[in-house]
């Protein structure tokens, strides 16, 4: 069999190569990828898997580890050499796991499955690196583009007056980034998560309140119905509705300071119209900037900036404003006397009808509780060595190449926690792993 292929798609973006000496196991390949966007090349040896490199471009390649002549590590090293932008996967039994110090240190592995594998397991890893390919391609093509549209991305510049200073000009880099990542759809969730948290990051406010808002805001809008592009927009203004902040001097950032609710400081609202005006920059995220703008309204006027009312202010601001409010009341940083969930979820919900949309308040209290804000907010570092089953990750951990490993969310269980310990080892590099703290 010099080359088999399955076809199944003609609009196919991405085409895998399988490799492996044992014909059932193809076959297994193609049943399972059956029905998926892929293009698909299977070969019984590395010879004839060089041969259809040689012949067509291929995004990833699949090897078993035990083939004659020339086995998976040293055939995804020739991949590497030779095809470099292509995706290497190896398939290992558990009897060869110190061949994979080769594969990693050589071949620069993207991920292994252990044999016997799982279908669910192998196509999620097949799916994530699928997406990662398609993301690259999409970042190749916008990095051609760029060139020819410095002008349009330089508005981000131009928006930003003398004042601006180092922090300012991350901020600039970061949402240039953003603007270009919007066209990856697949990678989109993932890749602004990562700049909502770098944000989050210089503005000092650390990663799990900005987490808490975006999260929290998505899940309220789904509960009512919004479109996916209205959730879409409200993800990415919840997590950026305070960037202006990074502008501002330190000695003015106020949210450790409390805000009366009445008297809503100048440096406050200087930060909302600065978080708007940095994302008008780009006609793209307008809408996003809109929702900032008005997130601070009160449905009988007695908001900012515009003292717009009831149906004058946009679902997603209605959404942002409690989501927001609550976690600076929960804090004790809006209103003197307030603190904790049961005091800020009484002053919200006494103020229904008159500052915040029944509504969202309901869908809002349904999904948090007393522990909700602290358990997001309470993360633990740990060192591989010091992991135990029955953790719960609290951000991705991945690759020396970006390649996911574990999701954050995860309850660890051995088998996981040998699979860290075991990349630690051969990559030769040592991670430190953020843990929720449940106690």
């Amino acid at each position: 069999m010099a080359k088999q292929a399955m076809v199944a798609n003609d609009c196919s973006s991405v085409t895998i190569l399988f490799v492996d000496d044992e014909l059932p196991i193809l076959k297994a390949f193609k049943r399972l990828v059956r029905g998926k966007n892929w293009t698909v090349y299977c070969a019984e040896s590395a010879q004839q898997g060089i041969q259809i490199l040689s012949q067509n471009n291929v995004d990833i390649v699949v090897s078993d580890m035990r083939m004659p002549n020339m086995n998976g590590a040293q055939f995804l090293s020739y991949v590497r050499d030779n095809h470099p932008q292509a995706q290497r996967i190896l398939i290992t039994g558990y009897s060869d796991l110190q061949s994979l110090q080769s594969a990693i240190n050589e071949a620069k592995i993207s991920n292994y499955i252990s044999k016997p594998w799982e279908d669910e397991a192998l196509l999620d890893v097949l799916q994530k690196t699928v997406d990662i390919q398609e993301g690259e391609k999409e970042r190749r093509r916008l990095e051609l583009v760029k060139n020819s549209q410095n002008k349009k991305l330089g508005r981000l510049a131009l928006s930003l007056n003398s004042q601006v200073n180092e922090k300012s000009m991350e901020v600039s880099q970061a949402l240039t980034l953003l603007e270009m990542e919007r066209n990856r759809a697949q990678m989109r969730v993932h890749e602004l998560t990562h700049a909502v948290l770098k944000l989050l990051g210089l503005s000092g406010k650390g990663r799990s309140y900005g987490t808490f808002i975006a999260e929290s805001a998505t899940a309220v809008g789904r509960a009512i119905g919004l479109s996916a592009l209205e959730l879409e927009n409200l993800y990415i203004a919840a997590a950026l509705h305070n960037i202006g902040y990074l502008v501002l001097g330190e000695g003015e950032l106020i949210e450790d300071a409390n805000e009366q609710e009445s008297e809503h400081s100048e440096q406050y609202k200087a930060q909302v119209a600065i978080s708007e005006d940095i994302l008008n920059g780009m006609p793209a995220l307008a809408p996003v900037a809109s929702i900032i703008a008005t997130h601070k309204e009160r449905l009988n006027g007695t908001g900012f900036p515009n003292k717009l009312k009831a149906e004058q202010i946009p679902m997603p601001a209605r959404i942002l404003g409690v989501v927001s409010d609550y976690v600076q009341l929960h804090r004790g940083r809006m209103c003197s006397g307030v603190e904790g969930h049961a005091m800020a979820r009484k002053y919200i919900e006494s103020r229904i009808a008159s500052h915040y949309d029944m509504v969202v308040v309901k869908h809002f209290f349904e999904q948090v509780d007393d522990a909700a804000l602290n358990y997001i907010s309470t993360i633990l570092a740990s060192e591989v060595h010091q992991l135990q089953p029955g953790m719960i990750l609290a951000n991705d951990i991945r690759t020396h190449n970006n390649v996911l490993l574990l999701p954050a969310g995860v309850k660890l269980n051995q088998n996981q926690i040998n699979k860290i310990e075991l990349y630690e080892r051969f990559a030769k590099t040592k991670l430190i792993v953020n843990i929720v703290n449940t106690s």
